[in-house]
């Protein structure tokens, strides 16, 4: 910030002196995207590697030999091709190859890295009540037979998900989970990457790793600040928002707060350019969100088209409240709308 003669009129009684030796100092690094809890996930699930069925089995039996009670099986990491092109191949259902890994006799629900489809069992789906008849969610997917119309055990999208998710004895990780798996990602962060603070857009309801959060601030056990941006269900809209208000006001602390939100405007590379959210319903949620002075956070990833949905979803957020000071009067100013 200058040369040592310039720096020396900041100098006070209590001022501390470092001599970095000629190297580098830099400001911490904002980590502006990341989903920091799903670390839970290489910690408490399958991991699936190798894309074969066996290397899948072998996995996943080595899995439930560590838990011989277990009531459930998550994973993660499954290719979403291979499993498509076998399902083909040995006119079996993806759920069916499912239920040839880890059995028929206990719900198994994995999902891909991307996190944008899941594959589940026909124990999982049965739970769910998952069947010929059940619809669509809005934005989301149950792949079915072509021939038959039967789910095959795809999921695609969180709406899609959520109903075999849900249904599962434990739906979400545990607050010492969630807890455990927080403070081996600080382990990669501050110390050896120079982040010192991480927007988190949480993509499923979870309380419990708001409440492991608020546990470790009391414990200040946080080495990093945190940007908490609780989800917002596409289904449900504006009568959500008093939860989102109410948790706030009770999860927050030193080192994290939960004053934005997270919407799922499109899907992913799979369902390209479909839109999540009724148009109207859109609309009314952000106003509403923006009027309840949340700070609006939208994932959306074309095609181009869509943009403009969004867009217009702040557009008619400002028209209706008036602009403050918040993330998006940059954006409008590029559409001369203030």
């Amino acid at each position: 910030m200058g040369n040592n003669a310039g720096l020396q009129s900041w100098r006070g009684e209590d001022t501390r002196i470092i001599n970095l030796q000629g190297k580098s100092l830099l400001p911490g690094f904002v980590d502006t995207h990341n989903h920091a809890y799903l670390r839970a996930e290489s910690m408490y699930w399958v991991t699936l590697t190798t894309p074969s069925l066996e290397s899948y089995k072998q996995e996943t039996q080595a899995f439930l030999a560590t838990q011989p009670e277990a009531k459930q099986i998550r994973g993660v990491g499954w290719n979403l091709k291979y499993i498509l092109e076998q399902a083909a191949a040995t006119g079996r259902s993806p759920a069916q190859l499912l239920d040839d890994i880890v059995g028929k006799d206990i719900p198994a629900v994995f999902i891909t890295h991307g996190h944008h489809e899941v594959w589940a069992n026909t124990r999982a789906m049965q739970n769910a009540g998952i069947t010929k008849a059940t619809p669509n969610p809005p934005g989301a997917f149950i792949d079915r037979d072509p021939v038959t119309g039967e789910p095959t055990g795809i999921l695609r999208e969180f709406g899609a998900q959520n109903l075999v998710i849900s249904a599962l004895p434990q739906p979400d990780f545990s607050v010492d989970e969630y807890k455990n798996a927080i403070l081996s990602f600080q382990q990669d962060l501050a110390p050896q990457r120079g982040v010192t603070s991480v927007i988190v857009p949480i993509h499923y309801p979870t309380d419990t790793f708001l409440e492991a959060m608020q546990a470790l601030d009391n414990e200040n056990k946080l080495t990093v600040r945190y940007d908490l941006l609780q989800w917002a269900d596409e289904n449900r809209g504006t009568e959500q928002i008093p939860g989102f208000v109410e948790r706030r006001d009770k999860y927050k602390g030193k080192f994290f707060k939960t004053d934005s939100i997270k919407i799922f405007g499109t899907g992913a590379s799979s369902t390209y350019g479909s839109v999540v959210w009724n148009q109207e319903t859109l609309k009314k949620t952000v106003a509403e969100l923006d009027r309840q002075k949340f700070r609006v956070y939208i994932h959306n990833i074309g095609p181009t088209s869509t943009y403009n949905l969004m867009l217009d979803a702040f557009e008619y957020a400002l028209q209706q409240n008036g602009p403050r000071d918040h993330c998006c009067p940059t954006i409008f100013h590029k559409r001369k709308l203030i």
